[in-house]
């Protein structure tokens, strides 16, 4: 491939990453809706075991993929298959949609006092993610650690389909009387 190629291809790719991948993070968020409350919701919730999740979870997925795309049985190729090119695709596209939607969130309470829509607040986080990176080292880790709790979030939500996520026990609240028990003097 000569160089005028290699230009073409990037020129051509540019517009389809820097509009399309955007338009891929709402379509996918308004089409599930419910789905992404509840990741947002154990995003919001746990970051950092989402985040220790994802990576796990992430790496174990490669692992599966590596190990299995050079095994001569077909049924292992299908499976390296399906996680190298469905489920970590799939899942990485859900996390950094929520990431989006919470930084978007965050920055547009940090901004003003009033909240959002669900497509302004990701418009707003894809925006900043975008931005930052645009920023060598630091704003690739940060997009790096986002990308990797939501990949977290995005599994955590998907097995929990209840949405519940799991209460640490604090300290008791105190007893109030139940209005029955109360008396009027």
């Amino acid at each position: 491939m000569n160089n005028q190629e290699s230009g073409v291809l990037v020129l051509s790719l540019v517009p389809g990453l820097v509009c399309g991948f955007p338009m891929l993070l709402i379509l996918v968020t308004a089409l599930i809706p419910t789905y992404f409350d509840r990741t947002g919701r154990i995003l919001s919730a746990h970051p950092w075991r989402s985040f220790l999740f994802g990576l796990i979870n992430f790496v174990f997925f490669f692992a599966i993929a590596a190990v299995f795309s050079e095994s001569t049985i077909a049924p292992l190729k299908s499976i390296a298959i399906l996680s190298l090119f469905i489920v970590l695709p799939l899942m990485t596209i859900a996390g950094l949609a929520t990431a989006a939607g919470i930084v978007g969130e965050r920055v547009l309470a940090f901004l003003t006092e009033r909240p959002g829509t669900r497509l302004g607040t990701l418009v707003i986080g894809i925006i900043c993610l975008g931005l930052s990176a645009l920023l060598p080292i630091f704003g690739w880790l940060v997009l790096a650690i986002l990308l990797m709790a939501g990949f977290g979030a995005a599994l955590l939500a998907l097995l929990r389909r209840n949405g519940a996520t799991p209460v640490e026990p604090g300290p008791e609240a105190p007893a109030v009387p139940a209005a029955s028990e109360t008396t009027v003097e």
